[in-house]
């Protein structure tokens, strides 16, 4: 009977945990190749109507550096303004930008650009003088 009470006294053994690192190349998508993927744009969608998501979007609009008061200490410094406008635009723009991943924007066709010798008639020439200018 005391080896029955020793064995179920005994902890029980668990399977040791293994943590794996996978290491993956990250995303070289850019915002427009993100927007123009729809499966994306309504999973970002989806996130970004949650109201938590939302409310913390809206703190980091309300902690804007915009809102800061900008400390000169009495004397102007240019390279100071320009880095606190630079920070601000910046912060501006990442705010957009992650705003703007949940809507779609369909693909548009590239330009091509032709180099070929553009063919403009007599008539649409006469207008003008040898010096390009339009006559009166």
């Amino acid at each position: 009977m005391f080896n029955f009470l020793k064995k179920s006294s005994l902890p029980h053994t668990r399977p040791e945990r293994v943590i794996k690192v996978i290491e993956r190349e990250l995303g070289s998508l850019t915002l427009g190749e993100w927007c123009q993927d729809k499966s994306l744009c309504t999973q970002s969608q989806n996130v970004l109507t949650s109201p938590i998501v939302r409310q913390m979007i809206q703190v980091l609009h309300n902690s804007h550096p915009a809102f800061q008061v900008f400390n000169t200490g009495g004397k102007i410094d240019t390279n100071d303004r320009a880095m606190h406008q630079a920070k601000c635009e910046g912060y501006t723009n990442c705010l957009a930008d992650f705003e703007s991943m949940g809507h779609y924007a369909s693909p548009t066709e590239s330009v091509e650009a032709a180099f070929d010798a553009e063919e403009i008639s007599e008539i649409e020439l006469a207008p003008f003088k040898a010096d390009g200018k339009r006559t009166a």
